[in-house]
């Protein structure tokens, strides 16, 4: 199960959904929260990372860019100044007469206020449409009344005012509340305002209506040029699709998303005017050359749009673009003040993801007005940066500021990874209710609210260390890392994978270029190749047909370096684990074999490293490769360790002490409490293949310890061809070759010259008279070498037609010396 809030400051939640992993902790809730269980889960059945873990630990490398938030504060215009005072005034005044009359209590009124204010700070467009709405709506509503009277609507009023609270500001007027995925329907946010805001203008007075016209007609100036936030906009646009940058602009409401989009095709250059795109719950609008089109358009269409270039600046609500994921995009906007920090990293969230290759920026547009002012220096410096401290400043404006709203040695990763909700019975962030508070006293009360939401968020903080997931221990995942994946992760493997990918293009006859847009391997359709799965991928098809022929022998001079002298081969396995006998892990482990028969155990970057090595100085191919393998057991010994040890202890420990503590056992699952890892963990393995040393031919041996390896050499080739079901002949006395070896079932004839050797390498010489027989025989001739006697573990390596394949150089008159197959 995947989620990005495991825990949202409700332990009930929290184990609720532990429960949903594991559904044998059959115990009550309450029982459960307790900080050793909690510990219990962390590492055995809940893994946590943040963009950060992802970044410095788990890979090593910037899979996540870095992110900036931003505000832009902009003078306010005089018509802007003067319908945002005289708003705030309005709301203020009608609020406290209301409290005077009825208490603080949250209800319809109330919320009608708080509605007006974010839809006034949202765009002059929304105000107007607001405003007009409850001023034509309220005669109609009065007129409606009949027999009802105004207490009975006001009492059906306040009962919907809870629901409308929840969906439009985050707040429900019930202790706790609803998450939005836990909702039965999907509710559209604009349909909800417009007919709630209709049905409440019943509350308001002749003199309210009276002033509400004032304001309508204060708005209706803002439209064109006197919108300074819609100017901002325009610049702030300009200035990144200059720079070739793909922009994303949210807004809460479809109107203002419409009067957005419609002003930004008129004030923008025609090159990016006929670029921009839609997106609301009713509509998408295409960009300028699809608009002729009478087709109805998806999601997907738009993810085209993006990737192809059609799209470079999209407008869209947020209920719209859920789902939406914007990685082609690096600039988000926010056009109206946010009042939910959260829905700042929501948004965020779409553009600021696995798969962006840019600095994501995250502009806030503000404009120095009273309710502005208040969400930059209140909402977003104590509660979006609540663990940050030293930040909260005033807000000095010019013509225009920009202003970053976190130190640059703060890592955004961290911010808001806990969420704005809490206990039952302790303060819960509302966007409604901070809203309210500045509404009835400004920013005295709303930085006293915020006060009591940053307090209750440091316990929570508090909470969540003790749960142990504020965090990963770095020492242990680095242990795994480097144990469990043999430290095959990160920039070194994405360094390793492009040599690896470039040696096998070349083996392969393919020649690889690199550019800009990636690598190239021309002649097998690879094109634009670029991160570690793209190598893999590459590579891998290169090597399909590779592989049906394994094990593959590779004869190699070992590097000059003291790293290398002493290695004489490298044996390549594919481990797998098999639990209950289904395939769970595998790996590539290689066994390192030295000159004085001593092996060690390599694994991914490691094993990666030498391999890589070899491969550049490899001379030829081998055939055939032969031996009574003895490293096997070593290799799955090794792997099995590291499995145990790594992957399945925490998970069995975590299961026996639950069921130690609760004494419910985990029926189906494997291995289980009480049974032995070992009964149901095994492995299996397969020789891919074996890199060995050319070696160099030294000074000769007595003859009688010749002969006695060249004896033995014959003696384990015979025993090759019989177990390969062939009938060998020793023809050493009267041919010009060893072995005449025929296949029954084929009728072929093998021409054998045999081949023995004392150390760990291949070097071997021909005759005059083998090489000139060998080169007449053909495809039918074959060079076994016999090497390895002084270990007491030969083997066999076989070289088919070797004069015609093989590279030899004339070290006497006579003789002809093996350098390279």
């Amino acid at each position: 199960m995947l989620t990005a809030t495991p825990h949202r400051g409700k332990a009930e939640d929290y184990v609720e959904r532990l429960k949903l992993v594991d559904p044998f902790i059959k115990v009550d809730s309450q029982e459960l929260d307790d900080e050793k269980f909690y510990r219990l889960c962390m590492g055995s059945i809940i893994f946590r990372r943040t963009k950060l873990d992802v970044n410095e630990v788990y890979e090593g490398a910037r899979i996540f860019t870095d992110c900036k938030f931003k505000a832009r504060v902009v003078k306010a215009s005089e018509e802007e100044e003067s319908f945002h005072r005289e708003l705030i005034e309005f709301l203020r005044a009608k609020l406290l007469q209301y409290y005077d009359r009825v208490g603080e209590e949250p209800k319809a009124l109330p919320l009608l206020l708080a509605l007006i204010a974010k839809r006034a700070s949202s765009s002059p467009r929304a105000a107007i449409i607001t405003l007009d709405r409850i001023i034509q709506r309220r005669a109609e509503r009065i007129n409606a009344l009949e027999s009802r009277d105004l207490h009975a609507v006001e009492v059906d009023l306040d009962d919907e005012a809870s629901l409308v609270a929840d969906v439009l500001l985050g707040y429900s007027f019930e202790e706790g509340g609803l998450y939005e995925d836990e909702r039965e329907e999907r509710i559209d946010a604009d349909e909800l305002l417009k007919r709630f805001t209709e049905r409440s203008s019943i509350l308001l007075e002749d003199e309210d209506i009276k002033k509400l016209k004032r304001l309508h007609n204060l708005a209706g100036k803002i439209l064109g040029g006197s919108d300074f936030r819609l100017a901002s906009l325009v610049n702030v646009v300009n200035n990144h699709l200059k720079n070739g940058e793909k922009v994303v602009i949210f807004t809460e409401f479809k109107d203002t998303a419409e009067y957005v989009f419609n002003e930004l095709k008129k004030r923008l250059h025609e090159s990016f005017a006929d670029k921009i795109a839609m997106i609301t719950s009713e509509e998408i609008k295409p960009p300028a050359k699809l608009g002729l089109h009478s087709k109805k358009y998806d999601i997907e269409d738009v993810k085209k749009w993006l990737k192809n270039g059609d799209v470079l600046l999209l407008v869209s609500t947020d209920v719209a673009s859920e789902g939406l994921n914007l990685q082609v995009a690096n600039v988000v906007v926010h056009y109206e003040p946010t009042w939910s920090p959260v829905k700042i990293v929501q948004r965020l969230g779409r553009v600021w993801r696995l798969g962006q290759k840019k600095n994501v920026t995250s502009y806030s547009l503000l404009l120095s007005v009273e309710s502005d002012v208040a969400a930059l220096e209140i909402l977003y410096a104590k509660l979006l940066s609540w663990m940050v401290s030293g930040i909260e400043r005033k807000v000095l404006i010019g013509e225009e500021l920009e202003m970053d709203m976190l130190p640059r040695d703060k890592a955004v990763c961290d911010l808001l990874q806990i969420p704005l909700t809490t206990e039952k019975g302790r303060p819960q962030y509302s966007e409604f209710k901070a809203w309210i508070e500045f509404i009835a006293g400004g920013k005295d009360r709303l930085r006293s609210y915020v006060k009591e939401i940053v307090t209750a968020l440091m316990r929570l903080r508090e909470q969540v260390e003790r749960l142990g997931l504020k965090g990963i221990e770095e020492v242990k995942v680095e242990k795994f890392l480097s144990e469990g994946l043999g430290g095959l992760y990160g920039d070194e493997a994405k360094r390793l994978l492009t040599h690896l990918l470039k040696l096998v293009a070349r083996f392969s006859g393919y020649e690889v270029e690199e550019r800009s847009t990636g690598i190239f391997v021309k002649g097998a359709h690879m094109t634009g190749l670029k991160d570690l799965l793209d190598f893999w991928k590459a590579t891998e098809s290169l090597l399909r047909d590779v592989e049906e022929r394994a094990p593959i022998v590779l004869v190699a001079n070992m590097p000059d370096h003291e790293d290398f002298r002493n290695l004489k081969e490298l044996h390549l396995y594919e481990m797998t684990v098999h639990l209950d006998k289904k395939p769970t892990f595998s790996e590539t482990a290689g066994l390192a074999v030295k000159e004085d028969g001593s092996t060690e155990i390599l694994r991914g970057l490691s094993l990666f490293k030498l391999f890589l090595k070899l491969m550049d100085n490899v001379v030829g191919v081998g055939d055939v490769f032969w031996s009574k393998d003895e490293y096997i057991d070593m290799a799955r010994t090794a792997l099995l360790y590291v499995y145990y040890d790594r992957i399945v202890n925490e998970y069995v420990g975590y299961i026996k002490e639950i069921e130690r503590l609760f004494g419910h056992i985990h029926s189906g699952w494997l291995p289980g409490g009480r049974d032995s890892v070992t009964q149901y963990v095994s492995a299996s393995q397969r020789l891919l293949g074996v890199i060995v040393s050319a070696g160099e031919v030294g000074q000769a041996a007595p003859p009688d310890v010749v002969e006695e390896v060249e004896k033995k050499a014959m003696e384990y080739a015979m025993e090759f061809e019989r177990r390969n079901q062939r009938v060998p002949e020793d023809v050493s006395k009267k041919e010009h070759y060893d072995i005449r070896s025929v296949d029954p079932r084929t009728g072929e004839i093998r021409f054998i010259e045999v081949k023995g050797r004392s150390p760990i390498d291949v070097a071997v010489e021909l005759t005059e008279t083998e090489y000139e027989y060998g080169k007449r025989i053909g495809n039918n001739y074959w060079l076994y070498v016999v090497y390895c006697f002084s270990t007491g573990s030969p083997r066999l390596l076989a070289i088919r037609d070797p004069v015609n394949k093989a590279k030899w150089r004339t070290v006497e008159v006579k003789k002809y010396r093996l350098v390279g197959v």
